[in-house]
């Protein structure tokens, strides 16, 4: 995937990070790569996604044009991830693809088995390996197979559903209608994104085909 993407705002009129992540996890999980143009500079929430996913080998770059993200790897294989998710708990589910796709045990610290049991089941359903052992969420990394992705009531779980359609052939993702619900132009938007076929480098502030202008 060669993709360039304007992520979609949220009620605030601003881009919300948490959909944006999504966004910027399907560059780093396909090999492809994403630019989220007006990303929030401000620290705060969005600093600790870009923390995870540079942890997680992505190459990820903040710039004037917005934010940067592919993956060290071609192939889309990503390092393990060992964090504290209470900044971050509406990625969860998103984290919860990405690791599967790793080259080791991954380890989301600072959840119950109450907090996350959608997050398990999606993963168990699809053939995965997942568990919460001492406030830990602990995945092992297995690719999973086709199925459907139970997004019903969440929309960072829908779109991290949507993320693993990238890279397993047959998700299906059930519910998906709420996070188009909450962020209007969602669906229009991620289907441009797939579609893309320009390079971009990363940390440019313009597409190739602007600078022919």
């Amino acid at each position: 995937m060669r993709a360039r993407v304007v992520a979609p705002e949220g009620p605030s009129g601003r881009v919300d990070p948490t959909v944006a992540a999504g966004f910027a996890a399907a560059g780093l999980i396909s090999g492809g790569t994403v630019l989220i143009r007006n990303w929030p500079r401000q620290r705060g929430f969005g600093d600790h996604i870009c923390d995870v996913f540079a942890e997680m080998d992505g190459y990820v770059v903040t710039s004037d044009a917005g934010l940067t993200v592919t993956s060290r790897s071609t192939s889309g294989v990503l390092g393990p991830v060992d964090a504290a998710v209470h900044e971050v708990v509406d990625l969860i589910p998103l984290l919860a693809v990405l690791a599967t796709r790793t080259t080791g045990v991954s380890r989301l610290r600072g959840v119950t088995e109450a907090d996350v049991i959608g997050v398990i089941d999606n993963v168990r359903r699809l053939g995965g390996v997942a568990a919460v052992v001492d406030e830990e969420l602990i995945i092992e990394p297995r690719p999973l197979a086709a199925g459907v992705w139970h997004g019903e009531g969440s929309a960072p779980s829908a779109i991290a559903g949507a993320v693993l359609g990238l890279v397993t052939p047959g998700v299906q993702v059930a519910g998906w209608n709420i996070a188009e619900d909450m962020y209007r132009g969602l669906t229009t938007e991620w289907l441009r994104m797939i579609s893309a076929d320009e390079y971009l480098v990363p940390g440019s502030a313009k597409l190739p085909h602007e600078y022919m202008r």
